[in-house]
């Protein structure tokens, strides 16, 4: 087998022969196109590579415009809707700019400048497209009020929500629970056979407890409720509401004193008071459309004004008396145990007096300071006394004649008392929705919770409004009736 001859060996000095160009042209052997080195030395003479001139002194190049573009403007319409640069008034002075005249810097801080201007300017708002007609032009009157959402008028019962705690009340812890919790009843064990709608006053008398709020109502011994008639009855939601068998009065914010001698079928104005109070209270500049609280004690029918005049009436209302007292009144309350009208008046210095009244006539005594506050709810019985002011708390008179504070009570919204001087306070929490009702037993006694009216039962449309309006002792029943805005509840001591 013949073998194949050695191939020689390649040396390094062997060059090979150019390849012929990627794309094809060309041959073998042609001078290539100029690389990126001959372009370096074509632009070497351009410049200076390191020059940062920007050409704002280069000499402009002409540019060659074609003359039928020329007067594409010529035939636009001026727009006499739009206001756009100044105005015809300003005449030369807006060409030669002799409105910059004279002007010079304000002396005036930042904070002295107004965003507005309080006058005319004749310089237009040019680029600012305006009205087409003159008419379309936004006027002041044209604008809503800054206030159109709240309402104008004064709230009808505007009186029922003064003195009641609000959001600001000073945060106190609540007194402790008692060992023993008072009873909710209903119907014939004390109570009502079915809800009752808003509450604001309420009364006993004897057997029977009349209610007054969106309307009247009678509630009898065995809790039924029946819806009275009311004839004449106006002047908004009443305020308060006294009761004696067949014989009904009430004070409404708007048409005063309303008397019903038919145990409220029909009710008429019983207003004579008016002129006896007139001329005191139109000096201190009070409202004396109304009277703002009534006490029945036995035959002698009391109201007391916003203003602190207390009148009287031996009449049930048909003729009327003013009474003079030292200072002006600024509670009375009935005492049923005494007969008599017990009431509270403020002098010089926060000094305070307790007044009693009986058959028109008043007795004085003094007693301990007291805040000098509006006083929210007046309660007696018995010789015991008790006061409630809003957001204060509630206190109490002991038997040195000295004021005591209930602790825990400065969310108060009602107060009354119970058999043996124990005194009953209402307190209620807006945040927490949730109303209780303390007790404080004896004359020393502390402040204990008895009851929680988180649940009370309510048909009325401001179920969440848990605060007690009106407290009354009801002792034909042995309960205490409880009622507000979710109507009316009946609560029995433990220990009775």
């Amino acid at each position: 087998m013949a073998l194949k001859p050695a191939e020689k060996p390649r040396d390094d000095e062997d060059e090979l022969d150019e390849l012929p160009p990627i794309d094809g042209d060309g041959e073998a052997g042609d001078e290539p196109e100029a690389g990126p080195e001959d372009l370096d030395e074509e632009t070497a003479d351009a410049g200076d590579p390191l020059d940062d001139s920007t050409g704002e002194d280069d000499p402009i190049d002409e540019i060659d415009v074609d003359e039928s573009e020329a007067g594409w403007l010529d035939d636009a319409d001026e727009d006499e809707a739009l206001d756009v640069g100044a105005p015809d008034a300003l005449g030369e002075e807006a060409e030669n700019g002799a409105l910059l005249e004279g002007a010079e810097e304000t002396d005036v801080g930042e904070d002295d400048l107004t965003v507005g201007l309080e006058e005319e300017t004749l310089v237009g708002d040019a680029g600012e497209e305006g009205f087409v007609d003159e008419d379309e032009a936004l006027r002041e009157e044209d604008l809503p009020r800054l206030d159109s959402g709240d309402d104008d008028t004064e709230a009808d019962d505007a009186d029922l929500g003064e003195g009641l705690p609000d959001e600001d009340a000073p945060d106190e812890s609540l007194p402790p629970w008692d060992d023993r919790a008072w009873d909710r009843v209903e119907g014939a064990a004390g109570g009502t056979t079915e809800p009752v709608a808003a509450v604001t006053a309420l009364a006993c008398a004897e057997s029977d407890l009349f209610v007054a709020g969106e309307g009247i109502a009678r509630i009898d011994r065995e809790g039924n409720v029946t819806a009275l008639e009311a004839l004449g009855l106006r002047g908004g939601a009443p305020a308060s509401i006294v009761a004696a068998r067949e014989w009904l009065a009430l004070s409404t914010p708007r048409a005063g004193v309303l008397v019903s001698h038919d145990a409220g079928r029909s009710f008429a104005g019983a207003n004579d008071w008016r002129a006896c109070v007139a001329p005191e209270d139109a000096a201190r500049g009070q409202q004396i459309t109304a009277l703002t609280s009534l006490a029945l004690c036995g035959e002698d029918l009391w109201g007391c004004t916003r203003g602190g005049a207390l009148v009287w009436s031996a009449d049930r209302g048909a003729t009327w008396t003013r009474v003079a007292s030292e200072h002006p009144i600024d509670a009375i309350s009935a005492d049923a145990a005494t007969g008599e009208l017990v009431g509270l008046s403020h002098g010089e210095a926060g000094s305070r007096t307790i007044v009693r009244g009986r058959r028109g006539q008043l007795a004085s005594s003094p007693c301990g300071h007291l805040p000098g506050s509006q006083i929210l709810s007046l309660a007696a019985s018995g010789g015991s006394i008790a006061v409630a002011f809003a957001n204060l708390g509630a206190f109490r008179l002991g038997d040195a004649g000295e004021w005591s504070r209930l602790e825990g009570t400065a969310s108060v919204t009602a107060i009354s008392h119970a058999p043996g001087g124990t005194v009953v306070v209402a307190l209620c929490s807006e945040g927490e929705g949730r109303a209780w009702i303390v007790e404080a037993r004896g004359g020393d006694g502390p402040a204990r919770i008895v009851a929680e009216l988180g649940d009370a039962p309510s048909n009325h449309e401001d179920e969440g409004d848990l605060r007690v309006r009106a407290l009354a002792w009801d002792d034909s029943r042995g309960v205490m009736w409880a009622a507000g805005a979710f109507g009316l509840v009946a609560l029995r001591p433990a220990r009775r």
